[in-house]
């Protein structure tokens, strides 16, 4: 960094001019300097933040994986009752109720007890998080996401250097059970009421034996929902992921609920359509031909059928592909609207020029539903749930 006294910043000759260039040179190196010191210690600090938070994500995989979060939504437990109540071993127990306690995930009641008599418990609003499945607080299933991941790089190095993909199957159960688990909430209490239902009449038009078809359906929850609570809906979900497909048919029979669930890429759809409604949630973006895959969307669609697509938001600054992609998959016409007082986008895509005749309002409206108050305030990361796309027929 370069320093200089005032009486330097004067020019001690009559040329002004080259005063005022020493001066400005010496301001602009120190500048320059100042936020190169910032920009590294700001990086250092991202970097050792982010150590941090990705250890704790690693435990909070331990814990859903072990159990050990349900074992303590029971009740408070010391490192003994909880590795009892568990089956894993008392220090381990011990090791693992510290790092969460110290993180501010349990609390503790005498922090000064000796170690092996402390007592730890999850408060309410923690156990919303850890262990409530449909609560819209429910994000601790991230962890297994991120986990997932993780044990994959090796795979993933490899694909950088080939230029080849890495199979989904191959991020193994943790991806595939931390992704269902974190949007099973939003499926289950937002997808009908507040997605679907932000298209004026379509949930009317759909409560008459209408036909889905949920395309990259993975652990079915959409599906399920779409069937609980659509009237008369035949719905059948796609993959092709083996074990998503398996995991879906096992929820289906849980919930007691009639939904298909066919092993099979979208091309297999022109076999079962028509279609009134296409769902493909949460997906597009992870496909390696968004454009074929919306082709044969379009092509099973019934006469006034609709393909809705629920993806990443991204911010207004990047232009997303969203509009060409339309357009590149056959859809006459872009239309983008406003749903939820802005929260979330609407993309109409259409055969057809857009005229007054099929008129959507600017603003859909906004649900009733008490749930979408807790989802803005309680879960933040669902704005990137924030682009929808509705392909028309």
């Amino acid at each position: 960094m370069v320093h200089a006294r005032f009486d330097e910043f004067w020019p001690r000759s009559k040329d002004q001019s080259s005063g005022s260039v020493m001066v400005m040179t010496i301001l602009k190196e120190d500048a320059m300097a100042a936020v190169e010191v910032s920009t590294t210690s700001s990086l250092e600090d991202r970097l050792v933040a982010s150590a941090t938070a990705a250890l704790e994500i690693f435990s909070i995989h331990l814990g859903r994986r072990l159990g050990l979060y349900r074992a303590l939504a029971g009740g408070a437990k010391t490192p003994g009752e909880l590795a009892a109540a568990a089956g894993i071993d008392p220090r381990y127990a011990r090791e693992w109720l510290e790092q969460q306690a110290v993180a501010g995930f349990l609390l503790v009641q005498d922090a000064g007890a000796a170690p092996d008599r402390r007592v730890y418990r999850l408060e309410p609003g923690a156990q919303a998080v850890f262990t409530a499945e449909e609560d819209p607080r429910h994000v601790s299933p991230l962890a297994d996401l991120v986990a997932g991941i993780g044990m994959t790089l090796d795979k993933v190095v490899a694909a950088y250097c080939s230029g080849e993909g890495v199979p989904f199957a191959d991020y193994g159960t943790h991806l595939m059970e931390g992704q269902g688990a974190v949007n099973r909430p939003a499926f289950l209490h937002d997808l009908v009421p507040s997605w679907i239902g932000a298209v004026d009449g379509l949930i009317d038009r759909l409560s008459h034996g209408s036909r889905i078809a949920d395309l990259a359906c993975g652990v079915g929850w959409a599906s399920i929902a779409m069937a609980q609570q659509i009237p008369g809906a035949s719905v059948i979900g796609w993959d092709t992921d083996a074990g998503s497909i398996e995991t879906a048919r096992r929820n289906a029979a849980a919930a007691g609920v009639d939904v298909r669930f066919e092993l099979a890429n979208a091309a297999a759809m022109d076999r079962e359509g028509p279609f009134d409604l296409v769902t493909i949630l949460e997906a597009l973006h992870d496909m390696a031909n968004p454009v074929e895959v919306l082709r044969s969307a379009r092509s099973v669609l019934s006469e006034h059928g609709l393909v809705l697509v629920a993806d990443e938001k991204v911010a207004d600054e990047f232009t997303a592909p969203g509009d060409e992609l339309g357009q590149a998959a056959g859809f006459g016409s872009v239309e983008t609207l406003d749903v939820d007082a802005g929260f979330f986008q609407l993309h109409v895509l259409r055969n057809f020029a857009f005229s007054s005749r099929r008129h959507y309002p600017k603003v859909v409206g906004s649900n009733p539903n008490p749930r979408n108050k807790i989802c803005d305030e309680k879960r933040p990361w669902i704005t990137t749930w924030a682009a929808f796309f509705l392909l028309e027929e």
